[in-house]
């Protein structure tokens, strides 16, 4: 509207000033007013082309520095956005390498052999700590990304791991202060065994759904291998048995260790292809 009532004030300017002009100086003759109405034509002409090419280019440099200016601000996204990326590769690394079953493993050995300590029970805690620390990073970066497939199958993964680890510390704590507990007396024996062996983890459906998409068996718990032994006067005796069983469901731990591993890897490309893509629609739409 603005822009209507200015060019509509320019065109009365245009045509009044002549005519105040002629007001103003009546004993000009025809031949001098044909010579200032061609001058004046011809000047207005020229004017309005160079007002026009003026702001035709002006037009063109506001939109050529406009989409600079989008594609300096896509650059600059992308940038922060790679950087994120680093990060979030640099944690699921760390996290991905914290799973340390070499050392449950040992521990394992250990108690088979029959050595049960309190410099074990601290490891094992510590691995927790470990895991916990670098797992809570990796989320508190990765939950900023888009839903994907690979970003499913990765959290899936990690789930199932993360479950297979810290159970098989938890029972690897929890038989360590059992054993040593096992009172002598059969009655107190048999009411010690069956009070510590029946307040079981419950395993949740999630989980459970998650360990069969991956074609894993759920591990069983070390208090359902205890309640398996009926000659519980001599429990002692099965400790080694009872360990050995528990460690062979922990061997699926490494394979998914490594499968996790593959999928972080999956997922890092996934996202910079994602970015690389979108700088570069914005490159061609600028």
């Amino acid at each position: 509207m603005t822009n209507i009532i200015t060019i509509a004030c320019g065109v009365i300017l245009i045509i009044l000033i002549p005519l105040l002009l002629n007001c103003f100086l009546p004993s000009i003759n025809k031949a001098s007013w044909l010579a200032f109405w061609g001058s004046y034509i011809g000047g207005l002409l020229t004017s309005l082309i160079a007002i026009f090419i003026l702001n035709r280019q002006l037009r063109q440099n506001y939109k050529e520095n406009e989409s600079n200016r989008q594609l300096q601000i896509s650059v600059f996204q992308y940038g922060q956005k790679m950087a994120l990326l680093q990060d979030l590769r640099k944690a699921l690394i760390n996290y991905q390498v914290s799973y340390n079953f070499l050392e449950i493993d040992r521990i394992f050995d250990h108690m088979i052999k029959g050595n049960y300590n309190e410099q074990d029970c601290q490891s094992l805690k510590n691995l927790i700590r470990d895991v916990d620390g670098k797992n809570l990073l990796a989320t508190s970066i990765i939950k900023d990304l888009e839903e994907s497939e690979i970003l499913n199958e990765y959290k899936i993964k990690n789930n199932v791991l993360y479950d297979n680890y810290c159970t098989a510390i938890v029972d690897l704590l929890f038989f360590n202060d059992f054993i040593k507990d096992i009172p002598k007396g059969d009655t107190k024996r048999k009411e010690y065994i069956n009070r510590e062996t029946s307040d079981d983890v419950v395993v949740d459906n999630k989980i459970c759904s998650l360990y069969k998409s991956l074609k894993y068996e759920i591990p069983k718990s070390i208090r359902s291998i205890i309640r398996e032994i009926k000659d519980i006067e001599n429990l002692e005796k099965y400790a080694p048995a009872i360990l050995i069983s528990r460690l062979k469901d922990t061997d699926p731990g490494n394979d998914l260790k490594d499968k996790l591993k593959l999928t972080i890897v999956n997922l890092i490309s996934f996202e910079k292809e994602k970015l690389d893509k979108t700088l570069k629609e914005n490159k061609v739409s600028s």
